[in-house]
């Protein structure tokens, strides 16, 4: 089939506003469309995460947010005890570990209250009993978790994932909890 010059002018036209209009399209979208928020400022420090902030914010909490942000910051605390169980995913408990006690030594250290954090082994996280002055925080490993959430009871914190994603968002659904952290 041939074209004459001015069905070739407006073949021209057409495929010019076709390749503007879906340009602007596509550059639109890309403006527009959401970034994962992984950096938090927590009173002038800014603290990373390895998922998108927003992804955490869907991970249950019981009772709910406020009790674990009350927890965190009940003034009879001294010390916090990370527990764990010795297993196959000592690597993903240790990241999720560091991430607590950094994040929260950053957050006490803002309002100049030191606390002491200590790793606890124990053989199960059945019984686990804390206090006032020794809030536990619980990291249960996918390879023992059948959930996905965090969870406030006698002063432990039980911090569970299903795989090692969601441990990572349930740790960081905890944070935010213990933080204030919205978003």
């Amino acid at each position: 089939m041939k074209l004459n010059k001015k069905q070739k002018f407006i073949l021209i036209v057409i495929v010019s506003l076709v390749a503007v209009f879906g340009s602007t399209g596509l550059i639109t979208y890309y403006i527009t469309s959401p970034k994962p928020i992984t950096k938090y400022n927590f009173y002038g420090a800014e603290l990373k995460f390895r998922h998108d902030l927003r992804e955490a914010k869907n991970i249950s909490v019981y009772p709910d947010e406020e009790t674990i942000l009350n927890a965190i910051w009940n003034p009879d605390i001294i010390n916090v005890s990370i527990a764990y169980v010795n297993s196959s995913d000592n690597s993903i408990v240790a990241v999720n570990a560091f991430e607590i006690t950094f994040k929260l030594g950053i957050g006490y250290g803002r309002f100049n209250w030191f606390i002491n954090f200590v790793p606890m082994e124990v053989e199960s996280f059945e019984n686990l009993k804390g206090s006032k002055e020794n809030l536990i925080i619980a990291l249960i490993p996918p390879s023992q978790s059948k959930e996905t959430k965090v969870k406030l009871e006698d002063n432990v914190i039980y911090i569970t994932g299903k795989t090692n994603k969601e441990l990572d968002l349930a740790t960081m659904k905890f944070l935010m909890s213990a933080l204030n952290i919205t978003v």
